[in-house]
């Protein structure tokens, strides 16, 4: 909608309706103007109110602004820059020459820090087998020297560590024939038709196939080692909890809440081993069957055994062992020790592990041995030649 000054301004530019100006300053100036009031009576009143102007300006630019023109020195720098633009550096100045020289080559692959990290340390693992004799830094350059070759070489050659074992890259054959573009190839018929006729052909070995029969022995060997070193746990364990309830002067001095805690380990080692067998059994398709290993060590020494240097629940401080089983008397005294006291041995040999102390009757310091299975190892008792 236009103001009353854009109408007034029509109107004297013979273009608007003096009715349609009058009507709308009546309408918003009714306290100034009158119903009776033509167009002249009403553009005076309104003029001398200051509602309209005769010679209203409109808000339109009078002048255009013309660029600034550029100074001397602003001309004189376009210049340089133009020039500098087309400048092309054709050799390299010295001091870039220099910090060249100095800076790390990353095209140098002799170098192993260029090389792929994993890979040297496949090659590295794999050559100290293979070069038993040799030292690191001879290894280093040899598998420097293969990785120089083929940044890939272990994997290629000497994947998990085993020689001649590796991955290999599949060669892409050219699709050929009379429907190539759908690539449906003469090779892929013969492909689709020794799949079909493969049931009938025993199935070759492949890589793959190697690789997962080797991942699957690796998780057998795995899971057994995991249920031994349980069993071993719980056996461990059990023998302490018997040793302490055989002997009352023992259960004296052992913690009640530790044999509990003991107790809580040995079940719940009890049913860890039952679910590893479980999965064992479905690996394998049989049950698990632990190998009895014969423990030549300690068959080689001699032993004495805990009741033995016991008397009344306590220890006998009048039997004398030696370190020099087998010897004659005479050494079997020079080395002889008598037994102190059993002492607790937690902190090293966990919750319930005890240790016999010895007195040397040589003058020296005592002398620690631990109980294992109700037997001190590497002694024995003063034998007659």
């Amino acid at each position: 909608m236009k103001t009353i000054q854009e109408q007034y301004n029509q109107i004297k530019e013979g273009k608007g309706s003096k009715q349609i100006f009058l009507a709308e300053a009546k309408k918003l100036f009714p306290s100034m103007l009158t119903n009776p009031m033509g167009f002249d009576e009403a553009s005076k009143i309104l003029k001398t109110r200051g509602v309209i102007s005769e010679n209203y300006i409109d808000l339109q630019p009078i002048t255009t602004m013309e660029a600034t023109p550029k100074t001397s020195y602003e001309i004189k720098f376009a210049e340089f820059l133009a020039e500098e633009a087309k400048v092309v550096e054709k050799k390299t100045t010295k001091e870039v020459d220099e910090v060249n020289a100095h800076g790390f080559d990353a095209k140098d692959k002799k170098n192993l820090d260029n090389q792929i990290g994993q890979e040297v340390l496949n090659g590295i693992y794999f050559e100290a087998k293979q070069n038993p004799d040799k030292t690191l830094d001879e290894i280093r350059k040899i598998v420097s020297k293969n990785l120089e070759k083929d940044g890939q070489y272990y994997m290629k050659n000497a994947a998990f560590g085993v020689e001649g074992l590796g991955y290999q890259e599949q060669k892409q054959e050219e699709v050929s024939g009379a429907h190539k573009a759908s690539g449906y190839s003469d090779k892929f018929k013969e492909m689709v038709k020794e799949a079909l006729t493969e049931g009938k052909k025993p199935k070759k070995e492949t890589v793959d196939s190697k690789l997962a029969e080797i991942d699957k022995q690796g998780q057998v060997v795995a899971l057994e080692a995991k249920i031994d070193t349980i069993d071993e746990m719980i056996e461990a364990k059990t023998q302490r909890l018997s040793m302490v309830s055989e002997d009352e002067n023992l259960a004296e001095l052992v913690d009640k809440q530790a044999i509990k805690g003991m107790q809580r380990e040995i079940k719940l080692l009890e049913k860890r081993k039952a679910k590893m067998e479980k999965m064992y059994e479905k690996m394998c398709g049989k049950s698990y069957t632990k190998t009895e290993v014969v423990d030549e060590t300690v068959e080689m020494f001699e032993s004495v055994d805990l009741k033995d240097l016991m008397k009344n629940g306590k220890i006998n401080n009048d039997i004398l062992v030696t370190t020099k089983p087998g010897a004659p008397k005479e050494d079997q005294i020079k080395n002889s020790l008598r037994p102190k006291s059993i002492e607790d041995d937690s902190e090293n040999g966990g919750p319930g592990a005890k240790l016999v102390r010895f007195a040397d009757l040589a003058g020296g310091a005592d002398k620690d041995y631990k109980i294992k299975n109700g037997k001190i190892v590497d002694l024995s008792l003063i034998e007659d030649e």
